[in-house]
């Protein structure tokens, strides 16, 4: 891998090209995070903060152009990414069609506007299989805000999909718009005394077990097993991920340490980005229960990282 060298976007910083290209690479040419780290001799956690970085910043017009131009001098897609692509042009150049975009989504949507003005969802896909689409087919946007929406400049065919929906049963779908994350919301907030609800330890507790979660590439894993958590900690005894087997490790020794429920809402609010309401709902708990229990975890967490690293927490990278 050779490193582009591109202007900065903003205010001379030189490691802003640095972290688009190592965006790039993972989330668009489909890249892991430790060859990458391989490569350029970085540790996997800085390149991980780098690819969040820009990530954070993507709807940032000067960080948009930075990644369209580091692709378009790339030239190749990921596989996965790839496929959302086609999948999806094929979809917009049909009538009826609609890109749907949002700061806090993790997935862009792809949906259709039928003649009673429901809309069904057609496809999910990739934020980056989303930004590929605005580039190569000119998108023509529709509405913008923390919502925006696009549709192809000349759809060519007819709206086909039409033909897959039942309407004997209601398709309608509810965008599924995630919020922030709990982390961030929770750190914003202040008791009676204007002290934080959550200090900035206990964030950075929640934000190393986010970063082994990373590292190990357990999301699969996570998702497919988030219903049984107890059975996850008495079974998990070998790394069932592709990921870093050491970052496994750290990863399911603190869930074990935390035990069934604090594990439970730490793996929902602090990897998996969950909000807290749907969260309680899930596990049966009651309203505005979530942020207390989450607070308990995140103290635990911090008494084990500081158990194993010291102060700090061992914080890697």
């Amino acid at each position: 891998m050779t490193q582009h060298t591109l202007p900065m976007a903003r205010g001379g910083d030189a490691k802003l090209g640095q972290a688009a290209q190592f965006y790039v690479w993972n989330h668009i040419e489909g890249k892991s995070l430790r060859e990458i780290a391989r490569k350029t001799g970085c540790h996997a956690t800085t390149v991980m903060r780098h690819i969040q970085r820009i990530a954070d910043h993507r709807d940032d017009p000067d960080v948009r152009a930075l990644i369209t131009s580091i692709a378009g001098q790339s030239g190749t897609l990921g596989a996965g990414v790839e496929d959302e692509f086609n999948r999806a042009a094929k979809l917009l150049k049909q009538a009826d069609t609609l890109l749907v975009v949002a700061t806090d989504m993790d997935r862009a949507l792809v949906i259709g506007k039928s003649g009673d003005a429901n809309f069904h969802q057609l496809d999910a896909i990739s934020q980056d299989a989303a930004h590929i689409l605005l580039v190569r087919l000119h998108l023509k946007s529709v509405s913008r805000g923390r919502v925006s929406r696009y549709c192809h400049p000349n759809p060519t065919h007819r709206a086909k999909w039409r033909d897959h929906i039942d309407d004997t049963t209601d398709q309608t779908t509810v965008l599924p718009v995630r919020g922030e994350a709990p982390l961030t919301i929770l750190a914003r907030r202040r008791d009676g005394q204007g002290d934080a609800f959550l200090s900035r330890d206990l964030v950075q507790a929640g934000l190393r077990l986010s970063e082994d979660f990373v590292l190990a590439a357990a999301s699969r894993f996570v998702q497919d097993t988030i219903n049984d958590v107890p059975a996850v900690l008495d079974a998990a005894t070998q790394c069932p991920v592709s990921g870093d087997p050491a970052a496994w490790d750290r990863f399911i020794a603190a869930l074990r340490d935390l035990g069934p429920g604090l594990a439970d809402i730490a793996l929902r609010s602090c990897c998996l980005n969950e909000g807290l309401e749907r969260s309680e709902a899930a596990l049966g708990w009651s309203a505005r229960s979530g942020k207390v229990v989450l607070r308990i975890a995140l103290l635990r967490l911090k008494r084990h990282y500081d158990t194993l690293y010291g102060a700090g927490g061992g914080q890697i990278g």
